[in-house]
């Protein structure tokens, strides 16, 4: 078995280890704050969420764009959202 197959085979189990840590890392944080009575929004919980990129269409004219994850919260239906221009 040659490096680069070796490497391929190893790959997909590290990933997998790697998400399943985040997992818990977001699970225990989210425990902890729901212990101390803290703010449990998306966003006080995992801040780093608000800076993600997220792709929209608008139902209005149909364009394409992008926001922040955090935008995206504010919409109740992100389905509708509206570009500027439309709204």
């Amino acid at each position: 078995m040659q490096s680069s197959e070796f490497s391929a085979i190893l790959s997909p189990v590290s990933e997998r280890n790697i998400m399943r840590d985040n997992e818990r890392a977001i699970s225990e944080g989210i425990r902890r704050r729901a212990e101390k009575g803290g703010d449990m929004s998306v966003l006080s919980v995992l801040p780093w969420l608000k800076d993600e990129k997220r792709a929209v269409t608008c139902c209005g004219c149909g364009c394409e764009s992008t926001i922040t994850m955090g935008e995206a919260l504010e919409w109740d239906d992100i389905d509708r959202w509206h570009c500027w221009e439309c709204e």
